[in-house]
């Protein structure tokens, strides 16, 4: 990327037209995009100090002040904005149906911020997801059933909270790394990694459990508790898309219920074999001498 050379604004209140002063001192060819937003970025998103025009929410850049250097309050993180709408509108109306300038909307922020943390919208698949990861991670960890007292119980506990959390609207419960992946796994690879990485890792939390519940209760069958652990989620996604195909959360709640009646079936405590008694051998009739036979014999 190209450089300019360092500058300092002029005797200039920032004011509504600060950019445009900056482009006419350096044109947008010799202006490097990215610091560009950057600058957008700054001017968009902080709060005015003392001495500004008390109409203009934006940034105080002080005399003689080099550029990027604040002494004001921001009103927030503009990317963590923009990834909180994106798990929002992904999972309201797809990726494909998403504009930059609709994600820029809802997080409030301008398209210079936008491009300021993103280099592409495909990036900010990527950092959505990741995101995501972050934020159910942490709400799965500090969840209430990790304190059952087996594994089995954290199993049974963990399908609870699942089963709890299909409530609101579609888009409140569903997964942004499932609806992701359904769009994006043939075009867009480094989303598809993003997503699989996700949902698998999200799978790896409760392979430990299904050991030790294999271990101390044997499963029926040929099972490894990855297997176990993968098709927990292959339920969920499965419950999730059913859902949106017919605009009603029960039946993922019924999908879920059933995936807790296998679980107890699957690791349902085996009756111990009855004896088997050995069955008498009939006994053979032997007709006595002394029965008369009931034909007659011939003289």
């Amino acid at each position: 990327m190209s450089t300019c050379a360092p500058f300092r604004l002029p005797d200039l209140r920032a004011t509504p037209a600060a950019l445009d002063v900056i482009t006419r001192y350096y044109p947008r060819e010799r202006f490097p995009q990215k610091a560009f937003y950057a600058l957008e970025d700054i001017l968009g998103r902080l709060s005015p100090c003392d001495g500004c025009w008390a109409d203009w929410a934006g940034p105080c850049l002080t005399t003689d002040q080099p550029v990027g250097t604040v002494a004001l309050v921001a009103r927030g993180n503009a990317k963590d904005k923009l990834l909180d709408a994106a798990l929002s509108l992904i999972r309201e109306q797809g990726f494909a149906g998403t504009a930059v300038d609709d994600l820029c909307d809802r997080a409030g922020v301008t398209k210079g911020a936008f491009f300021h943390h993103f280099e592409s919208k495909d990036a900010l698949g990527v950092a959505a997801v990741e995101h995501w990861s972050r934020t159910t991670g942490a709400l799965f960890r500090a969840a209430e059933y990790h304190q059952a007292p087996d594994a089995l119980g954290r199993v049974r506990a963990y399908l609870a909270l699942r089963k709890s959390l299909i409530r609101g609207e579609l888009s409140q419960f569903t997964c942004v790394a499932g609806t992701l992946v359904q769009e994006t796994y043939a075009s867009r690879p480094t989303i598809r990694a993003a997503c699989a990485d996700s949902i698998f890792g999200h799978a790896e939390t409760l392979v430990e459990d299904f050991a030790v519940a294999l271990k101390e209760r044997g499963g029926k069958g040929d099972l490894t508790a990855q297997s176990l652990a993968a098709h927990t989620q292959c339920v969920l996604q499965g419950a999730f898309i059913l859902a949106k195909a017919r605009g009603d959360a029960r039946i993922a709640v019924e999908s879920i219920e059933h995936l807790q009646r296998y679980i107890e079936l699957l690791f349902s405590e085996r009756p111990e074999p009855r004896p088997t008694r050995e069955r008498a051998k009939p006994k053979r009739l032997v007709k006595s001498r002394n029965t008369p036979s009931s034909r007659r014999r011939m003289p």
